[in-house]
């Protein structure tokens, strides 16, 4: 989201009152990461006024990086799942994941709708954890001098790329995580190896057909 769009967004008028955002900045050079689980405590003193307020959608509790770029938010259904029927002061956890792209971040800012009916009472944020991709073939059919592959990748974050060796060659897929490729087959026997890489550049570990050219 540009940070136009974020500040309209943040100057929406809300029901029944106006509201003023609470701002938290943290510290978060301790993990050298560029995916996070974001978990905060927060309490209302009228949920049944929050829940009003949420009705329409908005989310609940934003965060933001140090150039003020929305990088993720709490959808406000989570908060109302945990809200309903509640009335009076309450204390609810919300959680989200963030993911910053290319670089780490220094410092990120939480963001509460509206301090006058949600505050934060405490942050916590931790290095999401990040899991090797895997690669499946599905499908290995010669046809002629050439074999076609098809197959599936997946990711806790991003699949950018697959890669196939045929003896020693190496060549990269169509797709990410669903994948095809055409490969010419020398005579005798081909070994061709698999593998899926993350935007981490993790590499799958390896899948192996043998075929014969």
């Amino acid at each position: 989201m540009k940070p136009l769009a974020l500040i309209a967004l943040l100057l929406l008028p809300l029901v029944a009152h106006a509201t003023t955002t609470q701002d938290t900045t943290l510290s978060v050079n301790l993990f050298p990461n560029t995916r996070y689980n974001v978990t905060a405590d927060v309490t209302t003193n009228d949920a049944a006024a929050l829940l009003d307020l949420l009705s329409n959608g908005q989310s609940p509790f934003q965060i933001l990086d140090e150039a003020g770029h929305l990088l993720g938010e709490v959808p406000a259904q989570d908060l109302i799942d945990q809200l309903t029927g509640a009335t009076g002061a309450v204390t609810r956890q919300i959680q989200t994941t963030i993911d910053t792209g290319a670089k780490p971040l220094d410092t990120l800012t939480t963001r509460s709708l509206d301090s006058d009916l949600l505050q934060i009472a405490s942050v916590k944020v931790t290095a999401a954890s990040d899991q090797r991709p895997t690669v499946k073939i599905t499908h290995a059919k010669k046809f002629g001098a050439f074999v076609h592959i098809r197959g599936t990748a997946t990711d806790d974050q991003k699949v950018v790329r697959v890669e196939v060796i045929n003896n020693g060659q190496l060549h990269r897929a169509h797709g990410t995580t669903t994948w095809k490729i055409r490969v010419a087959l020398k005579p005798g026997v081909n070994r061709i190896t698999v593998r899926a890489f993350d935007n981490a550049d993790r590499s799958s570990p390896p899948r192996r057909i043998k075929m014969r050219g």
